[in-house]
């Protein structure tokens, strides 16, 4: 449920892109009434005459204008973060071409705390808000997600899938309308730093690629989630407040002309391309409908629109960044972006706080009442001087003696059937019930020329209706058991002949190895000019090919690499045999637990004597968990073995790094961090001295910031290597 709404429209904040070729005779800024103009003369191969429009004019909530990363903060997410922790939904997401500052703004640059983006600003600033709400119990998680070409990943997979694979995953809307992303994993974190870790682990993993425009394009629309749970601890109440914040790094739109992309990058191109302009289609609806509810909006064009129901149009408090690229080259990408960007500022929110009821409180309570229900029945029979009733379910033995009770008078050894409850009765009934279900199953066929079939009048119809429905079980089981013999033969001579093909190829492989450690030898170093100082991928590429250290370790790297995939190999096909045991052992105690139920339903005298198949059933069901021990044991001593190695394998990648950062130095008289300072002071036109001073005189929040940077770091680092290797 929801309560205290409020109606607002999208906020709508433009970033411009630091440039040292700023468009002045066809931009013009006006930051104190927050409009902006262009101006495009008309394009005279149209003729002198034409209708074409030279001049726009655009009015925004705020005009960012070579502003550093702390105020574009404060503008768009500090009201919005004191909001989540009053259980209202938040959403900020980046708008605009390729390479005009959506990631920086969203995340930030890498290399200096003081170019960190909004995100990681959030979470300093969110979880001081709470640290100020100690009346409140906080339960935090953490989601990351990626969508590629239309597809779905969760960037943060969970611990258990310790093989690495991403999973496609899908959503679904509730009965409410309300989008739930069904597979994406949720992690619970507690601290800053927990937070930072999950946010750099999923960057690490995002999809990029480079063009004309972009050294680094993101080519896939990203958001990070938290989702936030406030309950009282003051007051005793079933309500929860839920929200949750978004935050949205679009990809860029681009012109492929422009940018030069071909092959996977052109692809990639059109799903982004298509999917902002379903997205545009959306928010032209919204604009569209004039108070109508009732008119169509179509989100389910595609995922991104689909995901982003609540944010644009629904239950949020939304603010949009669209950063623009203001060169003379990128006017009609620069217009463009201004017209989406007016066109979102007049989409209309509905922001609620969100209360939920906690289930678990209310078990609880119901269970109390229950109790107590039962305590005032108690006392009411006492005062009526009834005797006491039970109200709890019948045990196995009380069911047993209202099965012999409705025997007897079935078979005409009792002419009444006494009962003193409802309860009771419900149970004779039932026994009743039971028992002609079972003879009238056994006669199946005959003619029912008599009201009840003749074996009703013998005292053990019981068994016989037990023994037939144990020969049936039998022959079951036999083919049942043929079957699985019949598949195990299968799968041994399938596991043989794949045996029998690595041994086969093993010749070919290690000439395919040969060949390419040759190719590696001859091939040639990257030219760098004189007194030029390369960037570090064509360092790297340098270092490679001067560096015997670098050719020993990464042949060294190739051979653990593919050990490591052995293992993995071993280990997977390890877990499907626990799988499949651990369903073959629940199949064996489901059918001794009905066996055991049949016998107590029917009031068996035998009721705790083990019958033949009991014994055969028990024996497997003992060689089963055995093996599952074994096979469990297994699978555990290659999972440590797999962490052992990965381990192994990351210190190696960190030391390859480290070696590669001191040859660095050594060559050419500088760090590798300061030497990416310089290219991120021509690339977004920042300042280096005077960001190195705000960061010694910045906050305490540095200290969780830079341990989960580092960490990330270096197994971001290790992960390119192994790419590269690749």
């Amino acid at each position: 449920m929801a309560t205290v709404e409020s109606e607002n429209t999208v906020k709508v904040i433009i970033r411009t892109r630091p440039t040292q070729h700023f468009a002045s005779n066809n931009i013009r800024i006006n930051l104190s009434d927050d409009t902006i103009s262009i101006f495009i003369p008309r394009n005279q191969k149209e003729g002198l005459i034409n209708n074409q429009k030279e001049q726009w004019s655009f009015h925004f909530d705020k005009i960012l204008h070579n502003v550093p990363q702390e105020e574009v903060f404060e503008y768009t997410m500090n009201d919005i973060i004191k909001s989540s922790v009053q259980g209202y939904n938040g959403t900020i997401f980046a708008y605009g071409q390729t390479g005009s500052g959506k990631t920086f703004t969203i995340s930030g640059a890498p290399s200096n705390f003081a170019y960190r983006g909004i995100i990681p600003r959030s979470i300093s600033r969110l979880f001081n808000e709470i640290s100020t709400k100690p009346e409140y119990e906080f339960n935090i998680q953490v989601s990351y997600l990626e969508i590629y070409n239309e597809i779905m990943f969760d960037l943060l997979p969970e611990d258990g899938k310790f093989l690495g694979e991403r999973a496609n995953i899908e959503f679904q809307e509730d009965n409410k309308g309300n989008v739930i992303v069904k597979g994406l994993t949720k992690h619970k974190v507690t601290n800053e730093e927990e937070c930072f870790n999950l946010l750099f682990e999923g960057e690490s993993n995002r999809t990029i690629s480079e063009h004309k425009l972009n050294q680094g394009s993101s080519r896939s629309h990203c958001l990070f989630m938290i989702q936030l749970e406030m309950k009282s601890k003051i007051e005793s109440t079933e309500k929860i407040m839920v929200s949750k914040l978004n935050f949205v790094d679009l990809a860029g739109s681009e012109r492929v002309k422009k940018t030069g992309s071909t092959g996977v990058t052109l692809k990639e191109a059109t799903y982004i391309n298509r999917s902002l302009t379903f997205l545009e289609q959306v928010v032209v609806a919204l604009t569209e409908r004039k108070g109508r509810a009732n008119d169509h909006v179509p989100y389910r064009q595609s995922k991104l629109t689909h995901i982003l129901k609540d944010s644009i149009g629904g239950n949020c408090k939304t603010v949009m960044v669209a950063n623009i690229w203001p060169e003379e080259q990128f006017l009609q990408e620069t217009l463009s972006t201004l017209n989406f960007a007016q066109r979102m500022g007049g989409v209309v929110n509905v922001a609620s706080v969100n209360i939920q009821l906690d289930i678990n409180a209310q078990i609880r309570k119901m269970t109390k009442e229950i109790k107590e229900l039962k305590q005032e029945l108690a006392m009411h029979n006492t005062l009526a001087n009834r005797g006491r009733i039970n109200y709890d379910p019948y045990s196995p033995s009380e069911q047993k003696a209202q099965m012999e009770a409705a025997k007897k008078f079935l078979v005409g050894q009792s002419e009444d059937l006494e009962f003193d409850s409802v309860r009771q009765a419900k149970e004779l009934f039932y026994q009743i019930r039971h028992i002609y279900q079972k003879v009238k199953s056994l006669n199946k066929g005959k003619p029912q020329s008599q009201e009840l079939p003749e074996e009703m009048q013998q005292p053990k119809v019981v068994e016989k209706v037990e023994e037939k429905k144990e020969e049936k079980d039998d022959k079951k089981n036999k083919k049942e058991e043929k079957v699985d013999k019949n598949k195990d033969k299968d799968k041994k001579e399938e596991k043989k002949e794949e045996e029998k093909k690595p041994e086969e190829n093993e010749e070919k492989k290690e000439e395919e190895e040969e060949k390419k450690e040759e190719e590696i030898q001859e091939e040639q170093p990257p030219y760098v000019p004189e007194g030029v100082i390369p960037d570090k991928n064509t360092a790297f590429k340098l270092y490679k090919y001067e560096s015997q250290y670098s050719k020993d370790t990464e042949k060294q790297m190739k051979e653990d690499i593919e050990k490591l995939k052995e293992q993995k190999n071993t280990a997977r096909e390890l877990l499907e045999k626990s799988k499949e045991l651990k369903n073959k052992i629940e199949e064996i105690k489901t059918k001794l637990n009905d066996k055991k139920q049949n016998k107590l339903n029917l009031a068996d005298e035998m009721t705790n004597v083990i019958d033949e198949e009991e014994v055969k059933l028990l024996e497997e069901l003992k060689l089963k968990k055995e093996e599952y021990k074994n096979i469990v044991k297994q699978f555990n001593d290659y999972k440590k073995q797999i962490y052992d190695n990965k381990e192994g394998l990351d210190l190696m990648k960190i030391k390859y790094v480290e070696n590669f950062e001191k040859w660095f130095l050594q060559k050419y008289n500088v760090s590798l961090e300061e030497h990416e300072l310089r290219l991120a002071k021509a690339k977004y036109g920042i300042n280096i001295e005077d960001e190195k001073e705000k960061e010694k005189a910045y906050n305490p929040d540095e200290e969780a910031y830079m341990n989960a940077k580092r960490k990330i770091q270096t197994i971001k680092r290790a992960k390119k290597n192994e790419k590269n290797l690749k």
